[in-house]
Parts: structure tokens; sequence; C-alpha cells
């Protein structure tokens, strides 16, 4: 005890002083506990679609007449003739299926209809079964299908609006009539599997169009079928063991196929090309009839690779008839058709066909030469 004394006297002589410390502040609270909970809408900012309502209104189970987006809460089922499952009539709408069903009976009408005026619409993730008109039919704009699967119905998707749709990510199978019918402007097919569809794709009078990376296999008639269509890019496709032709291009102008795997479609033709002014580049058809038929004319087929596997049929086809002329024919390999190669009229620009070897070095150097063995 002495030595704490000792120490405080000694402070003290320096004129420091030990202070009491005070309250920092009232302890009474300033007013209740504010709410601390999210709102619902905060949580979860989305419309559910349920099964619970009456088909009545538009003739479907559930209309969506409000903007926003909205989510599938289980599977709808329609069996009453004449309606549909969701009838979208406004703008600026996205719908996730949310991996439900929507499924038809005989005699339902749409799984999806979107009316003509709707623009901005995105529909995905889910299946479409088994509706008597279409799958989806959509007569809106800036339309979105992604990760969808259509399958067991009339048509599967119908895109019959004013433009700027997009189909990607999908499955469309099994559809008595067309799996995709187009006659909308400025579409684009990306990445889809269209398969056992009568035909898989068809395009009518469509101005500018894109099916890039798709395969389209063992539909009962025409893999792709484009009629009256301009500016139809098709590219990087697989189509295979069709009943019908692998891809036609029928009054078609400007349009391009590059880079296609066309393989096995019986004795059809690989390509039908009944347009002009196309570009056919760097194609490959195998075990089809014929691998190109041509009737059309100004049209450039080049660099491509065809095998048959049917010697009574034609590698490049090019008819004589009047008026298809001035088709350059450039680059080719054709193998398996024997004296059937090639054919191209007289009436074609083309380059020599080779078909002679010595000593394993092609005899001609001519950089625009055809070759046929």
């Amino acid at each position: 005890m002495k030595i704490a004394v000792t120490i405080l006297i000694g402070l003290a002589g320096f004129g420091l002083q030990i202070q009491s410390a005070d309250g920092q502040g009232s302890l009474t609270p300033p007013g209740p506990p504010a709410a601390g909970m999210l709102t619902l809408s905060q949580v979860e900012p989305r419309t559910p679609v349920d099964a619970t309502h009456t088909p009545g209104d538009n003739f479907a189970q559930y209309v969506i007449s409000n903007s926003g987006s909205y989510y599938l809460t289980t599977n709808i089922f329609v069996s009453s003739g004449g309606f549909s499952a969701i009838y979208i009539v406004t703008n600026d709408v996205t719908l996730d299926l949310n991996g439900f069903s929507l499924l038809g009976a005989s005699g339902a009408a749409y799984g999806i209809n979107i009316e003509s005026s709707c623009t901005n619409i995105t529909v995905h993730d889910g299946l479409i079964n088994g509706w008597s008109d279409d799958g989806v039919y959509c007569a809106g704009s800036d339309v979105t299908l992604d990760r969808v699967t259509i399958s067991g119905g009339n048509v599967g998707i119908a895109l019959a609006g004013t433009g700027r749709c997009v189909v990607r990510n999908s499955i469309v199978s099994r559809n008595t009539a067309n799996g995709i019918y187009c006659s909308e402007n400025n579409v684009t097919l990306d990445h889809l599997l269209v398969s056992s569809n009568n035909p898989g794709v068809y395009f009518s009078g469509v101005a500018s169009g894109v099916i890039e990376d798709c395969t389209v296999n063992e539909n009962v008639s025409e893999a792709v079928d484009c009629v009256s269509s301009t500016n139809i890019t098709l590219q990087d496709l697989t189509i295979s063991h069709n009943n019908g032709y692998g891809l036609v291009l029928q009054s078609c102008q400007y349009s391009t196929v590059s880079d296609c795997k066309i393989n096995g479609n019986g004795n059809n033709e690989g390509i039908y090309l009944l347009g002009s002014s196309c570009l056919i580049l760097g194609n490959s058809s195998s075990g089809n009839g014929i691998g190109f038929y041509v009737q059309g004319a100004n049209n450039q087929i080049d660099g491509n690779h065809v095998i048959g596997n049917s010697p009574s049929g034609f590698g490049i086809w090019i008819d004589n008839a009047a008026g298809i002329t001035n088709n350059i024919v450039i680059r080719n390999v054709v193998t398996g058709y024997g004296a059937n190669d090639y054919s191209l009229g007289t009436a074609q620009i083309a380059g020599p066909i080779i078909n002679s070897v010595a000593s394993q070095i092609v005899t001609n150097s001519n950089p625009w030469a055809n070759f046929g063995f």
C-alpha cells in the first residue's frame, strides 16, 4: 500500500488529475424496432402460373395480359377442345417454364399462343407436348425460345409474325407436320435438334434467316425446305437419314449453304437447288442418291466433297434445260458415282475435271480444277 500511495502523490505533484468516466448517451431507445424482413415481391419478383385457372377468357387456361416475369409452379394439362395452355397478349414478358410441362390432349389448341401485337417475349426451360395445333404459335416479333422441348403435336413451332425471332438450344421432335414452320423475316435457328417431323424445317417467303449448328435427322420428308426466300444462311448443319431431300432451295436467291454435312438421305438429293445467285461452299455429301442437283442459274458450287453409294445417281448434276446457265463449278471432289461423278451440261462455267494420276501426283496444276475418281 505504501508504493501505491507514493505513485498517486507523485502524479498529483505533476498536476495530473484522475477523472471518473461519464455515460456515453441516453440508453432510452428512440422508437420501436423497424421491420427487417423483405416483402414477398422483393424475395420473388415474379408471378406464379399454376393449374388452378378454368379455361375461359381467350380460350386459354392462363392469359398473360401484364408485362413482367412469370414462372410455372406445376405441369399444366389442357383436355378441353380448342383451348390453349398460355396466351400472351402483352409486350415485355419472360415466361420461365421452370422445368415443368404444358401438356395437351387431342383437340387442345396451342401450348403457347403469342398475339400478333406482342414484342420482346422470352420463353425458356420446359417441355411442350401433344398440341393439336402448334406447340408454340408466335405471331409476335422479337421473340426468343430457349431450352425448350416441343414434341408430339401437329406443328412444333410456327413463326408467323413480322420478324426478329430466335429459337436456340432446343429439341423439336415427333410432330406430325412441320417441326418448325417459318414465314417470318430475320429469324435465327441455332443449336437445335429437329428430328422425326414432316418436314423438319420449312421456310416460306422469308427475307433474311439463319439456320446454324443444328442437327436435322430422321424426318419423314425433307430435312430443310426453303421456298421463295432470300438471303438465307445455312451453315454447320448435320442433315442425315431423312426420307426426303436433305436440303431444298426452291425459288430462292442470294442464299448460302456452307460447311454442312449431308448424308444418308436414301435415293434423294443431298442438296436440291432450284434457286439463283446462291453459294454452295465447302459442304460434304455422302450416301445420297444425287449429291447436288441444280436447276437454277448463276450459282457458285465451290470446294465441296461428294461421295456416293449409288453409282446409278449423280455426284453434281446441273440440268441442261433452257435458262439453267452460268453456274460456276470449281474445286470440288466427287467420287463413287462412276461416269456420273459430274453432269454439267454445256452452258455452265466449270474448272477442268481431273481424274488421272501419274506417280500419285495430279497432272494438272489448274487451281480451279474439279476432281473425280
